[in-house]
């Protein structure tokens, strides 16, 4: 789901960002300018056919706006509140840049080192335009080093079929079978398995499995306590979103949870992520998060739920 740019920019102009700290005069103006925003939110995501959402406007670390829409569960008719869980899908990929900046800032790596150097079995993979060596952290970091969109391309569409590979070593089989499309540092390109390859070296560095390392070292130094991995926690779950897809056949529900153990590091629906714990709690702040329904892509089982959700932040990055 995608708001008019124009219509936010619109917000804004306005001056709608210091809209809970706003001198009494400009209070009205203010307000009445989110609510038209709101009514301009709310219609988008109806005419995109987005089952539930949710958005916060925050200013220098306090929610000062917020708006909700549609449902969090279909069958149950569960609005969503501000208490709702989405799946994070790829915005894990954030978390991963943190971790890998994290040990460079910690003497651990470098950006400009050859991925080679803790990834040997990389030199597998058919580079026809050098040597695989040639392909820095830096370049998987920004998705310019050439591989492919999707880490498994060769179907797994069956409903007894893992959604993807589960292991490196499953990953490491495909190897032989993976080439270089184009010359490193050439262009940018999204990359799932570039962001895998970086989750291995964070866990070769650092002896933590990938979630392990994010949860100590970003989630909960920022206090992210209803942030988690693959299944929920069962005193949350009642506050999980549902998750759906529309394509030709119609409207169907996604997988509610994911086990993507080996993969985290890419941003598969094993996240969840909830951005405010109590109202106005200045320690957070949040970005739009939309669970509902998009056109997936070709082949639906090569990603997961069309989700993106909440960053929840302090105002000081972990250290």
């Amino acid at each position: 789901m995608r708001l008019s740019a124009v219509a936010l920019l619109a917000v804004l102009a306005l001056g709608l960002l210091p809209l809970g700290t706003a001198r009494a005069e400009e209070a009205p103006r203010l307000e009445a300018a989110w609510k038209r925003f709101a009514e301009t939110y709310r219609a988008a995501v109806a005419r995109q056919g987005v089952i539930g959402s949710s958005l916060l406007l925050v200013h220098d670390g306090e929610v000062v706006a917020r708006v909700t829409s549609g449902l969090a569960d279909r069958e149950t008719a569960r609005p969503v509140d501000d208490d709702t869980i989405f799946h994070w899908a790829s915005i894990t990929k954030t978390l991963t840049g943190i971790a890998v900046l994290q040990l460079r800032d910690r003497g651990k790596l470098s950006l400009d080192d050859p991925v080679v150097k803790y990834l040997p079995e990389l030199r597998q993979v058919h580079d026809p335009f050098g040597d695989p060596s040639e392909i820095t952290i830096r370049h998987v970091l920004s998705h310019s080093a050439g591989f492919r969109d999707p880490t498994w391309p060769w179907g797994g569409d069956k409903d007894w079929h893992p959604f993807e590979p589960t292991r490196w070593d499953q990953v490491v089989a495909m190897f032989p079978y993976t080439e270089v499309l184009f010359p490193p540092g050439s262009r940018y390109s999204y990359s799932n398995p570039a962001v895998i390859f970086l989750g291995q070296i964070i866990e070769r560095l650092t002896g933590d499995d990938y979630e392990v390392y994010v949860d100590k070292n970003v989630l909960k130094p920022l206090e992210m306590h209803r942030s988690f991995f693959n299944r929920a926690p069962y005193h949350l779950v009642r506050h999980r979103s549902h998750s759906y897809f529309l394509d030709a056949s119609g409207l169907r529900e996604g997988r509610f949870d994911f086990d993507t153990r080996g993969l985290q590091h890419r941003g598969h629906a094993g996240r969840r992520a909830h951005p405010q714990a109590r109202r106005g709690d200045p320690r957070r702040a949040a970005a739009e998060r939309v669970s509902g329904s998009r056109r997936p892509p070709l082949n639906p089982q090569a990603a997961p739920p069309a989700v993106t959700a909440p960053l929840e932040t302090k105002r000081k990055a972990a250290r």
